[in-house]
């Protein structure tokens, strides 16, 4: 039996990250005895993937919950330090939750989004079970302004966690300023999943630029910036389309902000898309533009190279992680509409550019990108983690060890094997 890790989600198979599930399918391929659980009901096929953490509401189903509640304290004091944190009935409550993955023996749990830590807490302080919890930029680049005391949380986090996970290490170095210990913060980047990995693209023939953009209608994108760039083209004479894939709360404003601009009869809303159909729109376009006002890596990117787009994109947080700037797209300064839309015009008038860059880009993202790597990074983590584990060395004991421990990883390539 390979190691017993616990991936929990706030929703599996969410639209907002598929990217995840192909990295879970490749854990099990290198032998881990994953188990998933989730906060909300998945979305999608394979329904009976994940574990629901929710109990019934109420006294509803109360015989059945107090019969399982009797045969499964067998941890007195865990319990009991749990309902000192909650109160007896939250505590009740928080088992109705928490049951299924409880009695279940795990050696890492990981907790896929940051809002999970205070549903487990009580669970994870008292089980001593060692956790991993990812960062994927929102807890990291945005919420700290937009609430002050979320500092204080984050501490807690980093104390108590035996790993950190970040997705760039833009990301990492933003966390460690904040109190994150370097010897505890890991740097594994998303991988992407051959299916996107398709044949060699051939050159355009067509008489329009056709460009494309993915991710969540939200004021980190900056799709607003997207548009002033389509605008600055359409100025200039090129012929283009601009296609959006994603939504979100700034969605009507975005159209008002097309409208205002002249051009909204340019631009296509695709709303949200199946991976096979966003993977079908981006094959026919010409070049991927990012615009991001913070973005900690930017999959779409990356899934826009493995298909073989020449990206142009915005220097902010891990994107210059994800882009060879000059190689397999162009980068440029935030708010350089001028210069984004250069970078475009050059693509459009110069089609044996953008082939070029397309190929450089698959083949960075093959080399450097892999979901089979990343998976690899994952397995090596979770043995490492689950050994401190073993050895009593848990979330708060490594956390007090320091930098004197041998887990100052900044790139789990430097891992041995």
């Amino acid at each position: 039996m390979g190691i017993r890790v616990a991936q929990v989600y706030t929703q599996f198979r969410s639209p907002l990250q598929p990217y995840l599930c192909a990295t879970s399918e490749r854990l099990r391929a290198e032998g881990v005895d994953l188990s998933i659980y989730t906060r909300a009901p998945a979305s999608g096929a394979g329904d009976g993937e994940a574990v629901l953490l929710r109990g019934p509401e109420g006294v509803r189903g109360l015989p059945r919950a107090v019969c399982g509640a009797v045969a499964g304290c067998g941890d007195l004091a865990r319990r009991l330090r749990e309902w000192r944190a909650l109160g007896l009935r939250g505590a009740f409550r928080r088992w109705l939750d928490l049951r299924d993955l409880v009695r279940q023996e795990h050696d890492v749990i990981h907790l896929m989004n940051w809002p999970l830590y205070k549903l487990l807490r009580p669970y994870l302080i008292g089980s001593g079970i060692p956790f991993v919890i990812s960062f994927r930029g929102y807890d990291i680049n945005v919420r700290p302004l937009e609430e002050p005391g979320w500092k204080t949380e984050l501490k807690e986090i980093f104390s108590r966690a035996a790993a950190l996970h970040f997705v760039s290490d833009a990301l990492r170095t933003t966390a460690c300023s904040y109190g994150a210990p370097r010897e505890k913060s890991v740097v594994i980047r998303p991988g992407v999943g051959r299916e996107w990995l398709g044949g060699e693209r051939t050159q355009s023939t067509r008489k329009c630029l056709r460009i494309f953009s993915t991710g969540r209608l939200v004021w980190e994108k900056g799709i607003e910036l997207a548009l002033l760039t389509i605008r600055e083209l359409a100025r200039r004479g090129v012929p283009l389309e601009y296609h959006a894939a994603g939504d979100g709360p700034m969605r009507v404003p975005l159209l008002f902000w097309a409208k205002n601009l002249g051009i909204a009869e340019r631009v296509i809303w695709h709303g949200l898309l199946p991976q096979s159909r966003l993977r079908e729109e981006l094959s026919m376009s010409d070049a991927y533009l990012c615009s991001s006002v913070s973005d900690a890596l930017g999959v779409g990117v990356l899934e826009a190279q493995a298909i073989g787009l020449p990206v142009v994109a915005t220097r902010v947080g891990g994107i210059p992680e994800a882009v060879l700037d000059g190689e397999s797209g162009f980068l440029f300064e935030f708010g350089d509409v001028y210069g984004m839309a250069d970078a475009l015009e050059r693509l459009w008038r110069e089609p044996e550019l953008a082939a070029e860059m397309g190929r450089a880009g698959r083949k960075f993202v093959l080399e450097r990108f892999s979901v089979e790597r990343e998976a690899v990074e994952w397995v090596r983590l979770y043995e490492r983690v689950a050994d401190k584990g073993r050895l009593g060395l848990g979330a708060e004991t490594a956390a007090s060890r320091g930098a004197g421990e041998d887990f100052h990883v900044r790139d789990l390539r430097d891992l041995p094997d």
